[in-house]
């Protein structure tokens, strides 16, 4: 009896503690066995920061931070950094190109075409970037361009200094973000 008394107790504990961790993996009830397994992996999601919204839920893990922003893999696996009011970052270095088929290659010949599509430069795979309100976002599995661009008043081929990434179209639903920003303020825990 003392030993279901006891597992009870812990039990009883670890869900305490599950409420003030709110969406940790296993929660548990008072009678409720726990497995080593299950308290492990509450363990490994309680040994990594979390980002919270002003609402207590968790939008991911903390992979950096700075004194203006939080660098977060977000639940989905994707990138993205966002201030500590919940803005996701504008970043204004980042610029949309629209290839053809005609004017952007992968080659310093010019001769290989990069499929035609809108691409963001200087950016990651899996990472959601707002520019001026819009957000876009970068496939994992995205293919990295390094970008020869044809000039026609030279009629030849020029290397920039930067790679293009393809945008996904349609992706909130697989990147778990919609909007620019999270209630804030954002906490850590």
């Amino acid at each position: 009896m003392k030993k279901y008394l006891k597992w009870g107790l812990i039990s009883a504990i670890i869900a305490a503690a599950g409420v003030a961790i709110a969406q940790v993996p296993n929660t548990f009830s008072a009678g409720q066995p726990v497995t080593a397994s299950a308290m492990n992996q509450n363990f490994n999601y309680a040994a990594v920061p979390h980002v919270k919204d002003g609402t207590g839920v968790t939008i991911g893990k903390v992979i950096g931070m700075t004194d203006a922003n939080i660098y977060v893999l977000n639940n989905n696996g994707y990138k993205m950094k966002v201030d500590y009011l919940g803005n996701i970052f504008n970043d204004q270095m980042a610029m949309i190109i629209t290839a053809t088929g005609t004017n952007y290659f992968s080659n310093n010949t010019c001769t290989s075409a990069i499929p035609a599509g809108s691409y963001l430069s200087n950016v990651s795979p899996a990472t959601i970037y707002n520019l001026n309100s819009v957000l876009y976002y970068t496939s994992i599995t995205a293919t990295v361009y390094p970008i020869i661009y044809f000039n026609a008043m030279s009629g030849g081929c020029s290397p920039w200094n930067y790679n293009v990434i393809n945008i996904i179209p349609n992706a909130a639903a697989t990147t778990g973000v919609s909007a620019v920003s999270y209630t804030g303020p954002l906490t850590i825990q």
